[in-house]
């Protein structure tokens, strides 16, 4: 949310600064401002390049660790290093390295270059210098005054010029300096975004609404980085707690509230296997695509903020606690577009579909929608006759209360022991929810102070809670307008944190009542959308707002990896070491992932992709509280395991397992695949 208000206050900024200027003089600013620019990255490529070329043909000497290390670090760029090992077949990866300028400016040669290397089990791993914080300042920099001049010149001529400029050294900083290899996310952003500047700034005719919701649905696709089969985190969890979950001994236990989601995914998964993630995707890039299309009809957007709205949306997701609405196939996101689907034809006095989708809501994701079900009374009050709301009512918890009394009885009446619920009810929230539900840190019963990963959480709560305040008190004339769906909406989550104080550990809690925030961007965005679209100074005042947001939304590249180099969050075991557990084909597979430290490992993706149980990992953890136990009793079986008792596993009768050392005495070698060792038990 703040992201959104700093676009906003330096466009009206903007805006200001040219009114009081002579326009010929902020031109000549702007435009000396480009050519500074060019001139920077001009220089980047050169230095960039000038000591790769002598380097290329002394290979032998460049993939020698030591020698490497000492002569040539900082002087090989990326490129030409990656092609050199490409040439002699010589296995290798790429690490990004983050670095620092200030006060260190000589840093500036080791931009896009190899830093150091490392041999790891016959691997080269090359470690890239890059910078996220000097890539985004570039960006928005370079973007923000080319801009500037596109617009204030006439000539469609010079606008075409000016723009293959731009075009030319975006691809020399952002591809070959900053990364190392164009993918199809690169194309698709490059392409939409060309597409977007045609139509905002140089055709003066509107175009179709076919052509507008495709656009839409190209920016939404590419947001949630669609057809790319590296699985992150999230994707592993709700994709893993999906498909499987039906045989004894896999990962996959104790998680039974997404009864739709479930399902779904086991239909889609039987027909397309992995790519079942990008069904998903492409399905509510569709869906969400239709929900701008008649919102924006409902709130009667013009097409500027039509097309805005989706970008500001997907550029400003979350302001605390981490949850976001958009980005994943996760079963809240497939949740949170029912409910606003639900929504729609609320507002428009279609209660039977309503009702229907607010039902697929709670059978997507229950927790998210008890989160938001006080502004969906609030949104009933407002707008619905009481006996309609009696009768929507009546009709929601009817139809859901077999998926509640489920979860009520895992939860709840299943589990005899209060205490033991008690004690894993504070485990899952303190040891795999702090960011999300866990503000305050307690001992002994005792508030101790504000837990450190929610530091900036509170500051942007506070920020939103006092902007809110200020609309109300000095901008909001009209008490009946959208705002006031904020206003309640911020009251809830002012509730919500003040019961979280009152009561850091109980069952609420764990239906992350922060979710709210995610409603809460949604609001806000449309408000701002809605404002824009009533604006005196529309005409300008959106120009320089498109320009911003077009920026926000050229970047987003930059937060997707490229596919030369290998991010830590991506989840994607060795297709050999799969390979030979599939043609090994035990029924279990134990994994050496007993402890926090091992929730990056690579080897989470393996249940998944061989269809072999893994028994147990930390990362993997059941949300039921009745699970908690047995996942706890499986972590501890399979620690003692590799401490070295080797029996704990005896009651299976066929496993294997992996190992990250060749000396491992509960089992005898079968082979090493890169650095895990397969070990078949000693029975």
């Amino acid at each position: 949310m703040s992201n959104i208000l700093v676009q906003l206050l330096t466009i009206f900024g903007l805006t200001k600064f040219q009114e009081k200027i002579n326009r010929k003089y902020t031109n000549f600013i702007f435009f000396i401002f480009f050519l500074l620019f060019i001139t920077i990255v001009s220089f980047l490529f050169l230095t960039n390049t000038q000591d790769s070329v002598s380097a290329s043909n002394d290979y032998k000497n460049v993939i020698d660790v030591e020698n490497f290390n000492l002569n040539y670090g900082c002087k090989i760029n990326v490129n030409n290093f990656s092609e050199m090992l490409d040439d002699e077949n010589i296995d290798h990866e790429l690490k990004k390295v983050s670095i620092s300028f200030i006060p260190e400016f000589e840093n500036f040669n080791c931009l896009g270059k190899v830093k150091t290397i490392n041999l790891v089990n016959g691997k080269i791993v090359a470690y890239v210098a890059t910078s996220i914080s000097l890539i985004n300042i570039f960006n928005i920099f370079f973007a923000m005054t080319f801009f500037l001049i596109f617009i204030a010149s006439n000539n469609k001529f010079i606008k075409t010029g000016l723009l293959i400029i731009y075009l030319s050294f975006d691809y020399l900083l952002n591809i070959y300096i900053f990364n190392n290899s164009i993918n199809i996310y690169f194309i698709l952003l490059k392409l939409s975004f060309l597409i977007l500047i045609y139509f905002y700034f140089i055709s003066t005719k509107e175009p179709s609404n076919k052509v507008q919701l495709s656009l839409i649905f190209l920016i939404l696709l590419i947001s949630t980085r669609a057809f790319n089969l590296n699985l992150t985190p999230d994707d592993l969890y709700y994709l893993g707690y999906s498909i499987r979950g039906d045989t004894n001994y896999t990962s996959f236990f104790g998680n039974d509230q997404w009864f739709f989601y479930g399902n779904l995914v086991k239909i889609l998964f039987r027909f397309f296997g992995i790519y079942a993630k990008v069904v998903l995707e492409i399905f509510l890039s569709f869906w969400l695509t239709f929900l701008i299309d008649k919102y924006s009809s409902y709130f009667r957007f013009n097409f500027k903020v039509k097309i805005l709205f989706p970008i500001l949306l997907i550029t400003n997701q979350s302001f605390a606690a981490g949850d976001q609405f958009w980005g994943s196939p996760v079963p809240k996101s497939f949740c949170y577009m029912s409910i606003l689907t639900a929504i729609y034809f609320l507002l428009n006095e279609k209660y039977r579909y309503s009702n229907i989708f607010f039902v697929i809501s709670v059978y997507f994701h229950l927790a998210a929608f008890v989160i938001w079900l006080p502004f969906i009374g609030f949104l009933f009050i407002k707008n619905v006759k009481l006996k309609q709301i009696i009768q929507s009512g009546l009709v929601v918890f009817i139809s859901t209360s077999p998926l509640q009394y489920a979860l009520l009885k895992t939860n709840f009446i299943d589990l005899n022991s209060q205490v033991l619920r008690n004690d894993n009810l504070k485990f899952i929230i303190k040891s795999f929810m702090p960011f999300h539900v866990y503000p305050f840190e307690y001992e002994n019963g005792s508030f101790v102070g504000i837990n450190p990963s929610w530091n900036s959480n509170f500051r942007n709560i506070f920020i939103f809670i006092g902007l809110v305040l200020i609309y109300s008190l000095f901008f909001n004339k009209n008490k009946k307008t959208f705002f006031q769906y904020i206003q309640f909406s911020t009251i809830v989550l002012i509730t919500y944190l003040i019961f979280n104080i009152i009561s850091p550990v109980n069952s609420f809690i764990l239906l992350q009542p922060y979710k709210i925030i995610s409603l809460l961007v949604i609001l806000s965005v449309t408000m701002i959308a809605i404002l824009l679209n009533e604006l005196d100074l529309k005409d300008k005042f959106l120009n320089y707002l498109g320009i911003y947001i077009l920026i926000s939304f050229s970047i987003l590249i930059y937060t997707i990896e490229s596919n030369g180099y290998v991010n830590e969050r991506i989840f994607t075991s060795d297709t050999e070491l799969r390979d030979e557990l599939i043609k090994i084909s035990p029924e279990v597979v134990l994994l050496p992932l007993y402890n926090q430290g091992t929730v990056q490992s690579n080897l989470h993706d393996i249940e998944i992709k061989t269809q072999i149980d893994t028994y147990v990992t930390y990362h993997f953890f059941p949300q039921s509280i009745s699970s908690t136990q047995e996942w706890k009793e499986r972590i501890e079986n399979l620690k003692q395991f590799y401490e070295g008792r080797c029996e704990v596993f005896n009651f299976i009768d066929n496993y294997i397992f992996l190992d990250f050392t060749g000396d491992n005495q509960c089992g005898t070698l079968i082979k090493k695949v890169n650095d895990t060792y397969i070990y078949q038990n000693l029975n």
